[in-house]
This record gives C-alpha cells, structure tokens and sequence, in this order.
C-alpha cells in the first residue's frame, strides 16, 4: 500500500484528486494518537482535496486504505503487537511473539462513501479501542449497545483472544498461528530496522553516538491490519506502546469480558522486558518470547 507524507508529498497527493482511477485513502496527523483527526476520504471526494489544501503545509500521513479487510462477524479488526530495540550500535531489535491484541470496530464494515468524508463514521472504519468504547448518547442516555450486542464470535465484547482468531483463519482460510507470526516477523524486521537506520533518528539522539552508542531502549506499539486472504499489512508504528491499565468496565455495570485477558497480555510484556535485563526478580517473564529480529 501506498503511503505518502505532507508536505513533501503534496504535489503527488493532489495528483490523486484528478486520476481516472478512484482509489481510498486514509489520513493521520503525524502527532495524532488514539484515533483523533482520522479520517478516511474516496480520492473523487471533493473534501479530499479541500483537506489537501488546507494541510499541504502541515505535517500528515496519507496512507492508502486497505479496502477488503478480513471480518469476524461482519466487523473490521486490527492487531497490536510489540517490539523493542536496545541498540543501534548494531541494530537489535526483537518482536514479543506472545503478546497481541485484536480489537475491532463496533460497526459493520462498508466502503460505502456515506461512511466516508464528511460523514465519516469512526466506528465502521477505525479499530482503536478508545474510539469504539466510548458510548453513543440518546434519550436514555449513554448507551454501550454497539459494543455488548450478542454477536457469534465475539460474544458481547469487540476484543477477541488471539488464539481464538487463530482458531477462526484456521477453520475459515486454512491459516493458523504460524502464518500470523511469520509475516509478523517480517514486517518487522525490516520496519525496525529501517527506523534505527533512519537519518533524523540517529541525529536527534545524542546519546546514540559516541561512547553509548551501543545502548538504546524503545518499546513500540505496532499496528498491522489483515486483509480477507490472511496477508498482513503494516498499519503504523507508536512510540508510545500502551502498556497502560484500562477500566474493567465499558461502562457503568456494563464489565468487560476480556479485561483480564487485556491485563495478562501487558503484564506479559512487562515481565518478558525484565527478563530481558535479568531484572525479573519474580520469574513470570520468558526471554524465550522475543524473537530477534534479523536482517540478512
């Protein structure tokens, strides 16, 4: 998929506007977290190119939407897996291989444009939790309907435990675990790598160079999007991985029923990250949960 970068790219994004060939977009700010400012935009939409415009000068990502996700229920969901780099002085980077989340809108997928643009509808295209939890308001008041509706495979919830999706690809595309975290691992590899060698990094980090320049450490949050074969697909890279609490409830009596398993997956990463500096003193960690990751 294509992804281009305001302002640098504001010649070829405008190009999008006037092509024959009508192709789906999504933008982000560069600063942007939780969902904030997304939106996604069809290249004929008027909108779109009035968005162009007006950030030609401003810093965002236009990043080519993946139009044929895979669903579980009719809804669109996204992973969140982790890696870390502890140097640059060689490149050491590692990917958890026992930690992933899948969260999932809380709508229906469409690319229907009436979902799009100015209409756009966060909660069919977008799979960030903080987007999907919060509550829709009525006449009653707040509502969580769009997130505890008895659904098949997610039951009242828009989280799913990994290996549940696993069990799911291998029963539906003949794809299990394994094919998941190759890709997985691949992906990676080479995203890791590239931002370690990446100029602006290396100048913006003193303490890279010279006499410490063999000591790092960055956990990151990697968001990779599944398409309807089983093919990932790098969504983006948070320098702020979310390895925070969240509350066991959706809303006022309405818990979570993958609470704990939202907990364990971060207690999980936290312990294998002391086990990596041998400073678990409770040995809940496993070193053998990080993969290297290697390039050739």
């Amino acid at each position: 998929m294509g992804t281009l970068v305001l302002p640098q790219d504001a010649d070829k994004a405008r190009e999008l506007c006037t092509s024959d060939e009508i192709s789906t977009w999504i933008v982000k700010p560069m600063t942007g977290w939780a969902g904030h400012d997304i939106i996604v935009y069809r290249s004929d939409m008027p909108e779109f190119k009035e968005f162009i415009e007006a950030h030609a000068k401003k810093r965002n990502v236009i990043q080519q939407y993946l139009p044929n996700p895979m669903l579980v229920d009719g809804l669109k969901f996204g992973l969140r897996i982790y890696t870390l780099v502890t140097s640059t002085n060689p490149n050491t980077c590692f990917l958890n291989t026992n930690a992933m989340h899948v969260w999932f809108a809380s709508e229906p997928y469409s690319m229907d444009r009436q979902t799009m643009g100015r209409d756009f509808q966060p909660r069919v295209h977008l799979t960030n939790r903080s987007v999907n939890v919060k509550p829709q308001f009525g006449e009653n008041g707040p509502s969580w309907d769009h997130v505890i509706r008895d659904k098949p495979h997610l039951g009242q919830s828009i989280e799913m435990r990994s290996e549940d999706l696993f069990a799911y690809c291998q029963k539906t595309l003949g794809k299990g675990e394994e094919h998941f975290w190759t890709q997985a691992v691949e992906i990676c590899r080479h995203t890791m790598h590239g931002i370690c060698n990446y100029k602006l990094v290396q100048e913006s980090n003193s303490h890279l160079r010279g006499t410490l320049s063999d000591r790092a450490f960055e956990v990151f949050g990697v968001d990779i999007m599944v398409d309807e074969t089983g093919k990932l697909w790098l969504c983006e890279v948070n320098a702020s991985p979310g390895l925070g609490k969240c509350p066991p409830d959706f809303g006022p009596g309405i818990p979570n029923p993958h609470f704990e398993n939202y907990c364990n997956i971060r207690r999980g990463v936290i312990h294998d990250l002391m086990q990596l500096l041998a400073l678990d003193t409770c040995p809940e960690g496993d070193m053998a949960h990080w993969c290297p990751l290697e390039m050739d």
